[in-house]
C-alpha cells in the first residue's frame, strides 16, 4: 500500500525549475486549524497538570493528608480541557485572521525541496 505525503507539491502547472519548489500559502482552513491548535494546548495542559498536581501535592503536609492531592487531581480534569478549548478558540481566530490578511498582501511564500 503507497501512503502519499500530503505537502509534497505535484502539479503539471508548477514545473520544478531548479531543485526548490516555491509556493504560496494563501489560505488555512478555519476549522482544521482550530482542531489542530485544540489538541496542541490541550497536550500542553496535560504537561501542566501535571506539574500542578505535584506542587499540591506536596501542599497536602500543610493543609492537610490528601487535601492537595485532591486539588491537584481537579486539576488534572481541568488543565487540559480549558486549555483544549482556549487553543480552538485561539486557533480559529488565528486562521481567520491569517485568511484577512493574506488576502490583502499573497500569503506567506515557502519553498519546498525534494527528499535526498
Amino acid at each position: 500500500m503507497s501512503t502519499s505525503n500530503p505537502f509534497e507539491v505535484t502539479s503539471p502547472e508548477l514545473p520544478f525549475a531548479s531543485e526548490h519548489q516555491r509556493v504560496r500559502l494563501k489560505r488555512v482552513g478555519v476549522l482544521s486549524m482550530a482542531v489542530f491548535s485544540g489538541a496542541i494546548l490541550g497536550a500542553l495542559g496535560v504537561l501542566g497538570a501535571m506539574f500542578m498536581f505535584l506542587a499540591f501535592a506536596f501542599r497536602s503536609g500543610v493543609t492537610g493528608p490528601g487535601i492537595g492531592a485532591l486539588e491537584g487531581g481537579v486539576q488534572v480534569l481541568i488543565f487540559p480541557v480549558v486549555y483544549g478549548v482556549m487553543g480552538f478558540v485561539g486557533g480559529a481566530i488565528g486562521a481567520i485572521i491569517y485568511n484577512i490578511i493574506a488576502g490583502m498582501t499573497g500569503g506567506i511564500e515557502m519553498e519546498f525541496a525534494p527528499d535526498a
